[in-house]
């Protein structure tokens, strides 16, 4: 038999799907075999480096069913090397994969949408659900229509107040809108949808602060400005310079 059960029990341990009492006989054996101890960690390390990957680039299609198989192929020849040259193998296959899925062309739909949506705001095409000055009104409205947290933000300290906001469709994704509007009469919007910006295409500007990186998108004299915040995709849309959109964006998710 030499290792060939080893190996499939190894699998089977890291799975967490091996018996007790398989487990027992596997762990004498580990104990004893420092080839087997070897393709263990390597398998855990794998596993460790799929999941983190998690939430940072989604996997490409395909990609699981081919480190399983490659995993799983014919060996060679016998022995721990033959296993971990493919566990190493398979690894390359994850992280070229999703290098691969990140520098994918996105779609470049969100920024001009968003534009749009100030457009048809301004135009009266896009009208309030409900006005309110109250971050925590329309919070909870927000609360009853989304399944995604929408934050609130009183912009006060920038200028701005709030005017109210609606539940609408962008890129057929429900969106919450605020809308705020200065003592000028100058309207910014802000737009929440959940989505990433590995969605979005090569920005006109970026910046990053901390945790947060900030994609600025211009059309005219309109600017727009994607930020992530957890699992939800926020934008500033104004008609201003693109550098004062930026600041408000910056000081609103740092709020």
């Amino acid at each position: 038999m030499g290792h060939a059960p080893w190996s499939q029990w190894i699998d089977d341990l890291v799975s967490e799907e091996l018996p007790d009492e398989r487990r027992v006989e596997l762990e004498a054996h580990l104990a004893a075999c420092e080839g087997c101890r070897a393709e263990l960690e390597a398998l855990r390390s794998l596993r460790a480096a799929t999941r983190g990957m998690a939430g940072a680039v989604e996997p490409p299609p395909g990609l699981e069913a081919g480190v399983r198989a490659g995993l799983s192929a014919p060996p060679p020849a016998p022995g721990a090397r033959r296993r971990l040259g493919l566990v190493a193998a398979a690894m390359a296959v994850v992280v070229a994969g999703a290098l691969a899925w990140q520098h994918r062309p996105r779609s470049s739909g969100l920024p001009p949408e968003a534009i749009g949506s100030y457009v048809a705001y301004r135009a009266g095409r896009l009208p309030l659900a409900i006005r309110t000055d109250d971050v925590r009104v329309l919070e909870r409205f927000f609360e009853g229509l989304l399944e995604f947290p929408s934050r609130v933000i009183d912009l006060g300290m920038m200028g701005f107040d709030l005017v109210g906001g609606r539940v609408y469709e962008l890129q057929d994704r429900p969106t919450a809108l605020s809308v705020y509007r200065d003592d000028r009469g100058r309207v910014l919007l802000c737009q929440m949808i959940a989505g990433s910006l590995l969605e979005l295409p090569r920005p006109d500007h970026a910046h990053e602060e901390g945790a947060f990186r900030f994609r600025v998108y211009r059309d005219g004299e309109r600017s727009a400005v994607f930020w992530q915040e957890g699992a939800v995709l926020c934008v500033l849309v104004a008609e201003a310079p693109w550098a004062e959109v930026l600041e408000l964006a910056r000081r609103k998710a740092m709020a």
